[in-house]
């Protein structure tokens, strides 16, 4: 390897004539000059080479044919003649007709689009040209065959011809072990030498070059001779037959609870090795770190979990609005899990009722692959009615264990998740193995948040499903808790001047009963609710929604979002209002503060040591952030 002329001389008189100068880091065959001769010859060869590199490198010229032998995964696949780019005089033609006149063979095309490329005038081909005395306008003789290229790349518009079954078992050893020597699982070994079909080293013929990311048209079409499907072997490295070519997909949808559930499968596999990619109503997440926030349940962020070479196991939550919009975003699930169907957002896209909500998320229940599970809520009559959709194995979930449904899917010798006497338990025929109890669970609230416990047996069932241990599951159970880090917004506590503050992101009547309920049972001395509705909500959910807060709240702080969804200002304030009079909510208990911050502030101002402020929101984060620089403006002061 030199870096100037006099050196490439030197090295060149020292090796002996003929040699081969090129660039040290070059490719296709660009800046090569073979068979050189004399010391004129090295200065053109250098400059030409020096164009490409900095580096030259100076080598002894060989003669014989050029191979290209093709090595995958440490073995010998194929192996192709390659031949300089040349035409073959008629004795009428012109080189330059005689170059057109093959520019017209259909095998050949611009750059790899067919299996030869189109003749070109190189620098290369004029130095031939003037090195045989030679221009454009000559007419070859009959038969005379003139070299256009000194190199033999079908880049440069050379061509191949197979000879894979006439290589020697000698020469394939010496490639196998080459490649391995050389640690490239595809390689691509150019041999000079007379013929492959006796071994090299015998009859004076050298290994020149060994490629790392070797073209594979010569194989796949050449010129002459039989093509060879050198793509099968490399895809069959990379995908070894029986081993998954995919991730396995976990795919939940329901009215409520999918997040928490989602959240909750994702810490089980996690703890088991999965690296874990994770969308939500909150963002999308990759091995726990959040890569975009906002609602990523629909259909787009599923491609981007899929797509990304971090993960190894993808959990996504599958919104109706997605569904609707443009699909699921992915083809078939491993396992497809439907938590309930409920009345929410009704009237909005032609869904009216819900048998119609059903039948849109039925969708995830139905798409499963085959071999893999769909898991269905036993208690929900919406998700019993989807069985007869799935084509696949089905794991029911149920709070009782005297559901007929669960019964029957028992004896039939087929696995459900119970509620069973205070455990979260596996039941299939005659076996019934528990696996944590409720009150161990703190996302359960020691048992009194039950539709956490229905969460968690959706999340044990898809457990059971994925293959984990029992004792896998306990403990991913019991570490799973209700906080702003790995549930935000949902049942997320915090303690603000000596007052308990609760925030979900309950949004429809029944996560509104559901929440409400336990809110209840918690025994403070006053509850007071701070919410809002949506503006594209029917009249009669938010009445009913009211309804609820009237009769298990102490006292209401209604603000209004900044997007009112249609309606006017002050309309959903004071319709809630209303609402909660006409419940029988005592109007003196009831505050409208239009912005949600300030409504939260008021509710704090005004709650005592024993009272429990209940937060509804949809914007968590800003939520979160809130409380959080409030507690420590308290503390700073």
């Amino acid at each position: 390897m030199v870096r100037k002329l006099e050196s490439a001389v030197e090295d060149a008189e020292w090796i002996g004539y003929p040699v081969a100068i090129k660039p040290h880091d070059g490719h296709h065959g660009k800046g090569v000059t073979t068979n050189i001769t004399s010391e004129k010859e090295v200065v053109k060869a250098f400059d030409r080479a020096k164009e490409i590199s900095d580096r030259v490198i100076v080598e002894q010229h060989l003669t014989g044919n050029d191979y290209r032998m093709l090595v995958v995964d440490g073995k010998f696949v194929a192996a192709a003649k390659r031949v300089p780019a040349a035409i073959i005089g008629d004795g009428r033609h012109t080189i330059a007709e005689l170059i057109d006149l093959e520019n017209q063979n259909p095998d050949r095309g611009f750059g790899h689009e067919k299996m030869m490329t189109r003749l070109r005038i190189s620098p290369v081909t004029e130095h031939l040209l003037a090195k045989s005395g030679y221009d454009m306008q000559t007419v070859l003789e009959d038969r005379e065959q003139f070299l256009l290229e000194l190199t033999a790349n079908l880049s440069t518009g050379g061509s191949a011809e197979d000879v894979t079954d006439r290589v020697h078992t000698a020469n394939r050893f010496m490639a196998e072990r080459i490649s391995m020597i050389v640690g490239l699982d595809i390689a691509g070994i150019d041999v000079m030498a007379d013929t492959l079909s006796k071994p090299v080293g015998k009859i004076g013929g050298a290994v020149i070059e060994v490629n790392a990311a070797p073209g594979l048209r010569m194989h796949l079409a050449p010129a002459k001779g039989k093509p060879r499907n050198v793509a099968k072997p490399i895809i069959d490295m990379l995908f070894p037959e029986g081993t998954t070519s995919d991730i396995p997909i976990v795919a939940v949808t329901g009215t409520n609870g999918k997040t928490t559930t989602v959240r909750m499968i994702s810490h089980l596999l996690k703890g088991v090795g999965y690296n874990v990619g994770m969308t939500t109503t909150d963002g999308i997440y990759l091995r726990e770190r959040l890569i975009a926030s906002g609602d990523m349940s629909g259909p787009h962020s599923p491609r981007v979990v899929l797509r990304d070479p971090m993960v190894d196991c993808a959990v996504l939550e599958t919104a109706r609005g997605g569904i609707l919009r443009e699909g699921l975003g992915y083809k078939m699930a491993d396992v497809g899990v439907v938590l309930n169907v409920q009345a929410d957002h009704l009237g909005l896209k032609g869904i009216h009722t819900v048998e119609d909500l059903a039948k849109v998320k039925s969708v995830v229940a139905e798409m499963v692959r085959q071999g893999g599970v769909t898991v269905l809520n036993a208690d929900d009559e919406q998700c019993v009615d989807m069985a007869q959709y799935c084509r696949e194995k089905i794991i029911f979930f149920s709070l009782r264990p005297s559901n007929p449904v669960i019964q029957e899917h028992i004896e039939n010798e087929n696995t459900a998740v119970l509620y069973d006497r205070g455990y979260i338990t596996i039941a299939s025929g005659e076996m019934a193995v528990p696996v944590a109890r409720a009150v161990e669970m703190p996302l359960t609230m020691e048992g009194r948040a039950l539709f956490n416990v229905q969460n968690a047996l959706a999340a044990t069932a898809v457990a059971h499903a994925m293959g984990l241990k029992i004792e896998e599951m306990r403990q991913g159970l019991v570490s799973f808790f209700p906080s702003p880090s790995q549930t935000p917004g949902r049942t997320n506590f915090f303690t603000i001047r000596d007052v308990e503050v609760m925030l979900d992101y309950a949004h429809n009547p029944s996560a509104y009963q559901s929440l409400l309920d336990l809110v209840k049972r918690m025994g403070h001395k006053r509850r007071i609710v701070v919410f809002d509705m949506v503006g594209d909500r029917r009249d009669e959910d938010i009445r009913e929604m009211c309804g609820m807060i009237a009769s298990h709240g102490d006292h209401a702080v209604v603000y209004e979002d900044v997007d009112l969804r249609g309606r006017k200002e002050g309309e959903l304030m004071d319709l809630c209002e209303q609402a909660l009079i006409g419940a029988g909510f005592d109007g003196q208990h009831i505050d409208k503060i239009p912005g949600e911050m300030d409504a939260i502030n008021h509710a704090l101002a005004i709650a005592g040591k024993d009272d429990l402020v209940c937060i509804m929101s949809g914007r968590v984060e800003q939520v979160i952030q809130h409380l959080y620089a409030m507690k420590e403006d308290i503390e700073l002061t």
